[in-house]
């Protein structure tokens, strides 16, 4: 908008010698082309539901002119200088929804304030704890500790139809659900869920009660370095997942008696000795449940015997450690000296990968060998070595 204004200037010049006598002079002058276009400004505050100033937003400006304003912890955003258009502001937040989520100015021709609230996306875990009564029909299970760890941790317990539920849930973080109370084993051992992804509805839980047990262990390195944050993995009959924690421990408490387990360590680019451990009909506490870690051991060679000294007799063994480039077939056998069969350990068609084979010293008939130094010869598409292992007693 351009105005053209009149300015009259009047200059009064008064002399005063004798005899006195006034002069006025009076210009009349058009001043032109004098440009005092208006703009306007958009501005704000943006807070989250509990009208606390909610930083790191997003505000993008969109039409006859473009911007982007991150706010502060104050929550405050502008847009300043806009001249009279078209316009829309949009606040954005990853895992946010907002409230206008967003304002058009069709024309903006006035000064405006807008402020914005930022609601955050949550997910929710809800389920319940069943038990079966003594008709064989399945029951909710009141006052059982129900806990979420994780990237978060809370507790809560159960009702009594077993309800629990964990509510306002980050989404994208990692979490795991635990009961617990005395007396019961419960089937899954936990539920994970890494990361929550979505809603989750019926993650129930089935109590048995009864006399229960644990399984723990160690895992290090071949030097005995602990290894932290290996998955541990449990299965067969009950199914569940836990972690080292920074002195190499795990740990499955509360395991249904009678019931059947396999516990199988896993890290990324690490092999472990042995692979995998399985407990059948659990009827007593496992305690030292070790698991050694092979990378550390391995240089050059694709194949290498871990612990090639061991007494059978102690229920020690030796593990071929070997790695495949290809697939095919692929054989371990275990010779004396003079070159008789004693074991045929694997002979089988096996996708290229890294692998652990376990010997516990025995020959064909699955009777322990005698104390004494032996041949392994491996043979695979990649290599063929020949190997020496000791069994002592």
């Amino acid at each position: 908008m351009v105005k053209y204004s009149t300015i009259l200037v009047i200059i009064t010049i008064l002399i005063f010698p004798k005899p006195a006598y006034s002069v006025e002079i009076n210009f009349i002058s058009q001043i032109t082309n004098i440009s005092t276009e208006t703009t306007y400004y958009i501005k704000g505050i943006i807070t989250d539901n509990q009208s606390q100033p909610l930083s790191d937003v997003t505000v993008i400006l969109t039409g006859d002119t473009t911007g982007l304003y991150l706010t502060g912890t104050d929550g405050y955003y502008e847009f300043c200088s806009l001249k009279i258009g078209t316009y829309t502001v949009t606040p954005t937040k990853v895992n946010y929804t907002f409230s206008p989520i967003k304002s058009e100015y069709i024309p903006l021709n006035t000064n405006v304030i807008q402020n914005y609230v930022g609601n955050k996306l949550t997910y929710y875990i809800k389920g319940y704890v069943k038990y079966v009564d003594e008709n064989g029909v399945y029951k909710g299970l009141g006052e059982v500790n129900v806990y979420l760890t994780g990237d978060k941790n809370a507790k809560t317990v159960t009702d009594n139809y077993g309800y629990y539920e964990f509510l306002n849930l980050d989404i994208g973080l990692n979490y795991y659900i635990k009961s617990e109370k005395p007396g019961y084993g419960f089937n899954p051992y936990n539920r994970v869920f890494v990361p929550l992804t979505a809603n989750q509805d019926d993650k129930n839980f089935f109590a048995v009660f009864g006399p229960t047990y644990k399984i723990s262990g160690y895992i290090t390195d071949s030097k005995g370095i602990p290894v932290e944050n290996v998955i541990v993995n449990l299965s067969y009959d009950v199914l569940g997942t836990v972690f080292t924690d920074i002195n190499g421990y795990y740990e499955f408490t509360n395991l249904i008696s009678g019931k059947s387990y396999q516990i199988t360590p896993s890290k990324e680019k690490l092999v472990f000795s042995p692979q995998k451990l399985t407990f059948y009909y659990l009827d007593t506490d496992k305690f030292n449940q070790n698991f050694i870690s092979l990378n550390d051991t391995i240089q050059i060679d694709n194949f290498k015997p871990i612990n090639n000294l061991f007494n059978p007799k102690k229920n020690e063994k030796t593990t071929f450690w070997f790695k495949l480039t290809v697939d095919g077939d692929v054989s371990i056998k275990i010779y004396t000296l003079d070159g008789s069969l004693v074991k045929t350990v694997i002979d089988d068609y096996m996708f290229a990968g890294t692998y652990a084979i376990e010997w516990k010293g025995d020959d064909i008939e699955n009777k322990p060998v005698g104390r004494g130094t032996y041949l392994v010869h491996i043979n695979t598409p990649d290599f063929k070595i020949t190997k020496k292992v000791i069994v002592i007693e």
